[in-house]
């Protein structure tokens, strides 16, 4: 008896998936009509039924240990997901160790699933900047071109979580109990380019009719500019250790309003990789494309795509502190104003 396939996309992060799961949360009705399970919607869904189980934590990764009932609960969720194909969507679980793989592939099985893997890939160039930005919302508070050099060097936290999350090699030789027929690397054009590319090739790698999952009509997960990008990281490395580890008392008083408008988004020129920095992760990236190339696994998109030219990158100029200073003024007045809407609204 065949099984039926259950595709997981997880990530690489920063590619699309914070649009591309909006899009999937909206069209889930869609879906089921066509014959596709969706059994988590949302990404708290996720977490609990899937993240969490494994032993995961924020900007640490998979660090605990497994909660096997709770595994069990998420192969009975699996097992009674209806349609004749299934889908789930994270970008954590690629960071999943060989073993967590193993168990999840031996998971999949056990509700009668196969499973088949989906990553999607955008070139070092956008990532680099891309990822700076999100790892500053989960408290990390280094100079930007400090968190180059790690990631350059693959050394230091930062430097080590962004490989995790971002080398295909690394994370096809993770996910290798999944065979190479059974992966298909998708690779994502640029937003500006193409804001639709992620979702035309997102249904066709899931045999899915074209706009089955379709794109939000708004912004997702925007990013800042290199000037709010500053504000944010020095914030972070003035904060007491109170709010270390990413406490809830971080997510709730920076993480929180800091990224839904208090800090504003894309207002002084975007973050991009330095010029000096090109060489390397040229030759890193064309290393990755052999890899893939020789690997056996399915590709979407340009692969080419993933080795950056010199028009993503640009020269690199310090911020001026005086700028700094204006942007934390302002984001400091937000704050207050969104603090004394809020107990307005109490007392109404």
């Amino acid at each position: 008896m065949s099984m039926r396939p259950v595709y997981a996309h997880v990530g690489c992060s920063k590619t699309g998936t914070s649009s591309f799961q909006a899009g999937l949360w909206a069209s889930v009705q869609r879906l089921e009509a066509a014959d596709v399970g969706v059994p988590f919607v949302g990404r708290r869904a996720h977490r609990r039924r899937l993240l969490d189980p494994f032993g995961w934590q924020p900007a640490t990764g998979f660090a605990d240990g497994w909660d096997d009932a709770a595994l069990e609960q998420t192969r009975t969720r699996l097992a009674n997901a209806r349609g004749h194909r299934v889908l789930i969507s994270n970008e954590d679980l690629m960071e999943l160790p060989a073993r967590g793989v193993d168990r999840f592939q031996e998971l999949t099985a056990a509700a009668g699933l196969e499973l088949h893997l989906v990553v999607t890939l955008r070139d070092w160039a956008q990532q680099i900047p891309s990822e700076y930005q999100q790892f500053l919302r989960h408290g990390m508070h280094e100079p930007y071109l400090d968190f180059i050099r790690q990631v350059r060097d693959r050394e230091g936290r930062w430097g080590e979580h962004f490989w995790r999350r971002q080398d295909p090699v690394d994370i096809q030789r993770r996910w290798s109990a999944v065979d190479a027929d059974r992966i298909t690397f998708v690779v994502v054009p640029s937003y500006s380019a193409d804001p639709g590319g992620v979702f035309r090739l997102m249904n066709e790698a899931l045999g899915l009719d074209p706009g089955l999952i379709g794109q939000p009509g708004h912004a997702v997960n925007t990013s800042h500019g290199v000037i709010e990008a500053e504000v944010f990281r020095r914030i972070n490395a003035a904060l007491p250790e109170a709010f270390d580890d990413y406490s809830e008392a971080y997510r709730q008083l920076v993480r929180r309003p800091l990224t839904t408008g208090v800090l504003p988004t894309e207002a002084s020129a975007r973050l991009e990789l330095p010029v000096t920095e090109l060489t390397w992760v040229q030759e890193r990236s064309q290393e990755a494309v052999i890899e893939i190339r020789t690997s056996g696994c399915k590709v979407m998109g340009e692969l080419d795509a993933l080795i950056p030219t010199e028009e993503r990158t640009s020269p690199y100029t310090p911020v001026d502190d005086a700028d700094v200073a204006r942007a934390a003024v302002e984001t400091f007045a937000r704050f207050a104003e969104r603090a004394r809407r809020r107990e307005r609204k109490a007392y109404v």
